[in-house]
């Protein structure tokens, strides 16, 4: 797989958890690449496969917000710039990033995301990824 292709992937795979991070509904991001929610659900779920063209367009109007947004900055990071993380690593990144992104949507503090994206893989245990989703079922 070309390095252009897995960067799509990548992105693609993560999108969801992203968009979540940054504060947006699917509405919001397609209002801002000026497509539908649909095409944006359409995305994240796979069912459409990411163009270039498109993960351009995504990619600009991530890398502006996370100017802004320092734990989106950090996911990203974490899941788009780990080429020389091995697999499992790049699983633990994804698994971190996704938990965040339910964290977010519970109204989890920006710095307690901060603190679980900025902990390096060999310093987070799987107790805190153990205890935050338990903890945010708590609230439903």
């Amino acid at each position: 797989m070309s390095t252009d292709n897995r960067q799509i992937e990548k992105l693609q795979t993560n999108l969801s958890s992203l968009r979540k991070i940054a504060g947006w509904t699917a509405e919001d991001l397609g209002n801002e690449l000026d497509v539908t929610k649909q095409t944006i659900s359409n995305l994240e779920t796979g069912k459409t496969k990411m163009s270039r063209v498109q993960y351009i367009a995504i990619r600009a109007v991530l890398d502006m917000e996370a100017k802004k947004n320092e734990n989106l900055s950090k996911a990203m990071n974490l899941v788009l710039n780990d080429d020389d993380s091995t697999a499992k690593e790049q699983e633990k990144n994804e698994e971190k990033v996704k938990t965040v992104a339910a964290a977010t949507n519970k109204g989890v503090s920006a710095d307690m995301l901060g603190a679980i994206l900025g902990a390096s893989v060999a310093s987070i245990t799987m107790s805190i990824l153990e205890w935050l989703p338990e903890l945010l079922k708590k609230d439903k």
